[in-house]
């Protein structure tokens, strides 16, 4: 009998790409189905900017080329948590390919960008005191994860996003939300200017397809045209997104139930785990010794638990070395009590 598989690494989102049979054929009547879920999730209305693209990194490409061809000398601010290798978008001029999460069913596409200068910032520090970075006298470009993969730590908010724009209004917000759309309630327009989301992760489709919005404002102000995607093409992934989001919309997005039967079961077996200011419901840290994780990590997955660490990262080194296991809508009681039981087993 094959082995169950639980799935708690969305956080990562890496799924073995294995999609073969299609119930629906109509690749265009399907991209409409897909278009109306995405405008849903992120709550927005017909009449609202929507663009996709292949991966973030092409969303950001599309969304930025006419901004930044008219703001030449414009600051670039760029988080140096998980999202410090945009940097070398900007440093290359082009889609870095290598860097990109994975590829598509489709083949990887290939786009031009432009070389700029940019800033690297810690986003802890920016969180508290955005004054230290920005100024009313130039606006500046600011590119800030809406959760942090390293930590589940919620970073922009509402009041922050005033804050910024009450500094100087033309400063430009552009949020990376890969690991927000699927686990929370997303409403672009109150936290960013330009906002960008995925499909996989906690969404959960496999390989995935971006999507990405952009305020009226900017939209106008620099003539910027959402790009789509050719759904015969992209068909494969725009169907697994579609199955995603149908489950998803099931399940609802609430796991905070979950997450504190999660805290209880681990706390009987008095296993520890961090808690977080702004931590959101849906990441869990168990603290593990560096020189373990890994093999702890081999010893889950020979179980059917895939879960991934925050650590390996090419970005900085986070202050307590854990395993990240991702509490989603579809875990049981019963799933919750296996993987506690079998962390316990390995740590003891």
């Amino acid at each position: 009998m094959k082995q169950k598989i639980l799935y708690l690494n969305q956080a990562d989102g890496r799924v073995v790409p294995e999609l073969k049979s299609l119930k629906i054929k109509n690749a265009s009547l399907l991209f409409k189905r897909f278009t109306k879920a995405i405008r849903k999730i992120l709550s927005l209305s017909n009449k609202d900017f929507l663009g996709f693209a292949q991966n973030a990194t092409s969303s950001l490409i599309y969304g930025l080329l006419p901004i930044l061809k008219k703001n030449k000398d414009i600051t670039i601010l760029i988080s140096n948590h998980e999202i410090r290798w945009y940097k070398k978008l900007f440093v290359t001029g082009k889609l870095p390919i290598q860097e990109t999460t994975y590829p598509n069913y489709a083949p990887q596409i290939k786009i031009d960008f432009i070389k700029k200068k940019t800033v690297l910032f810690d986003p802890e520090i920016f969180v508290k005191k955005p004054e230290k970075f920005l100024s009313s006298k130039k606006p500046v470009l600011i590119i800030l994860s809406h959760v942090s993969r390293l930590t589940g730590e919620l970073f922009i908010t509402p009041k922050l996003y005033q804050r910024i724009k009450k500094i100087n209004k033309d400063n430009i917000v552009v949020i990376d939300g890969c690991q927000a759309v699927g686990a929370a309630k997303v409403a672009p327009h109150t936290i960013s200017d330009f906002y960008v989301g995925v499909t996989s992760k906690f969404i959960g489709a496999e390989p995935h397809i971006a999507f990405y919005w952009i305020n009226q404002r900017l939209v106008k102000k620099y003539n910027i045209i959402p790009q789509s995607i050719n759904p015969k093409l992209f068909f494969r992934e725009i169907y697994s997104a579609v199955c995603a989001l149908n489950i998803l919309n099931k399940k609802g997005l609430d796991v905070h139930e979950l997450r504190t039967y999660f805290e209880k079961k681990l706390k009987d077996f008095k296993i520890s785990f961090l808690k977080l200011k702004n931590q959101q419901d849906y990441i869990i840290l168990i603290p593990e010794n560096r020189s373990k994780i890994t093999n702890t990590i081999k010893k889950l997955k020979q179980h059917g638990v895939i879960v991934s660490s925050n650590i390996l990262f090419s970005i900085r080194e986070p202050k307590h070395p854990s395993l990240r296991v991702s509490v989603v809508a579809s875990l049981k009681r019963k799933d919750i009590d296996h993987v506690v039981e079998l962390i316990a087993k390995i740590k003891s």
